[in-house]
């Protein structure tokens, strides 16, 4: 679980909602800068732009620390203003709707959280350790990614292990497809607090938020995991005595699923001191 992959050229724009800035757009000749132009990948890799995108992420995060801002630049202009809208319709127009015009001026970026290389833990078949529980795509360990995912194989590995899970539950439907299930029981419903405050809900999202990026981010380290590892086991504490007081609701459960959630990861970053992949420790 430790393995998550950051994606390091992500649209820096209130309105943006993280949209990804495929990283062809750097094979085709785009350049990252700093806020005042100047190019500093040579800095960090003998590929320059084109490095892995886990150094490329760390090399961004690296500059944003060292000069106090927000962002990094990706300047398109290497590739032809005339090439732009052609290469790259959606980016073109997403960015243009945003009062960006890529071909005129460069794009503001910063790295952002991208796709989870662990998780539930299948055989070849797709099957977990739960009889008639089947896993695949990202929220399952297929082994397929290893450490480090390789660009535009997240859907082809959905697809493919998809299709097995499909074969092999046909081919044995005998045992699958005869079995009934059980009568799921109604819902008991004990919480004594019927509104949950969005304030306080709003807070705790923001505060693992804060957790995960800063500690269990792309750059680890021995304290920062500590850190998170004291600061998760109390916002879960918190959240479990909520979660037993209040009554059910969506929001809530979304929130305890995401705090255990990123308990795993980073007791998984904890116990694993040797960087490999999507897991890096500067330690």
């Amino acid at each position: 679980m430790e393995f998550t992959q950051f994606h390091p050229t992500t649209l820096y724009h209130p309105k943006g909602h993280n949209f990804l800035i495929s990283e062809s757009v750097r094979g085709e000749g785009a350049v990252i800068t700093d806020t005042r132009g100047r190019p500093f990948m040579h800095k960090y890799h003998e590929k320059k732009d084109l490095a892995p995108r886990d150094i490329v992420t760390r090399a961004i995060l690296n500059e944003l620390l060292e000069s106090g801002d927000k962002f990094v630049l990706l300047d398109l202009s290497p590739i032809g203003k005339e090439n732009i809208p052609k290469r790259f319709p959606n980016i073109y127009k997403t960015c243009l709707q945003l009062d960006i015009d890529i071909s005129e001026s460069p794009i503001p970026i910063v790295p952002a959280f991208h796709f989870s290389c662990g998780g539930v833990m299948t055989d070849i078949h797709g099957r977990t350790n739960i009889e008639r529980l089947f896993a695949a795509g990202e929220v399952a360990c297929t082994g397929l990614h290893g450490a480090n995912r390789l660009a535009s194989t997240s859907l082809l590995e959905a697809m493919v292990f998809g299709r097995i899970i499909s074969d092999y539950t046909i081919a044995n439907k005998d045992f699958y497809y005869g079995f009934k299930f059980p009568e799921v029981r109604d819902w008991i419903d004990t919480g004594i607090i019927d509104i949950i405050d969005p304030a306080l809900i709003k807070q705790d999202w923001t505060y693992l938020q804060n957790i995960m990026w800063n500690y269990v981010g792309p750059v680890r380290s021995k304290k920062r995991l500590q850190r998170a590892l004291i600061d998760l086991r109390n916002l879960q504490e918190d959240i479990e005595n909520f979660y037993r007081d209040a009554k059910m609701d969506r929001k809530m459960v979304e929130l305890r699923n995401a705090i255990q959630t990123g308990a795993v990861v980073a007791e998984h970053a904890w116990t694993n001191r040797d960087s490999l992949g999507a897991h890096y420790r500067i330690d």
